[in-house]
């Protein structure tokens, strides 16, 4: 590891940081509501963790939440599970994810390496500016997501494009 890496990582992690800083103040409970053609879409904040859900009758299910004291740290075990693709691939170059939610794996693969390229969808609008405003998320052009069918996209991209890992997330 160089020390620009580490000085990069240095950087990005506190930028992280002053991203959610807001957050700190914000009371606990729900803190946005948002209802799009797909989804209710509530953030609560729970602890010095920030939640996203999707409010179904039916699941009700926690989509992806984050410790804004500790960002970097993967909370749901799915998000851990999938990292383990890197014991296969330890340096990968590029990076698929389908859906993107608050983008906890996308971030920090995008932390960790520095020089990795991520592209995401996600299916519902309203997610860039929620990953981007309750989990401290900031696009560049190594980290894109696209607003559309995870499925759709797969079928239609350029095949001449190789991901190193492919992974799903919500």
């Amino acid at each position: 590891m160089q020390n620009d890496d580490l000085t990069w990582r240095d950087e990005n992690y506190a930028k992280i940081l002053q991203r959610l800083n807001w957050l700190e103040k914000e009371p606990i409970g729900p803190i946005y509501k948002i209802k799009t053609g797909l989804h209710d879409i509530l953030i609560m904040k729970v602890g010095t963790q920030i939640r996203l859900k999707f409010l179904d009758p039916v699941a009700n299910e926690i989509i992806s939440r984050i410790d804004i004291s500790q960002p970097l740290n993967l909370l749901a075990p799915y998000t851990r599970g999938l990292m383990l693709s890197l014991i296969w691939v330890t340096m990968p170059r590029k990076v698929y994810v389908l859906g993107f939610g608050g983008g906890r794996v996308p971030m920090l693969l995008h932390h960790y390496f520095p020089t990795v390229e991520i592209q995401s969808t996600d299916i519902e609008p309203a997610i860039k500016d929620i990953a981007t405003r309750f989990f401290g998320i900031e696009f560049d052009h190594r980290l894109k997501l696209t607003i559309q069918d995870g499925r759709k996209y797969l079928e239609q991209y350029d095949t001449i494009i190789r991901y190193d890992i492919i992974g799903m997330c919500q």
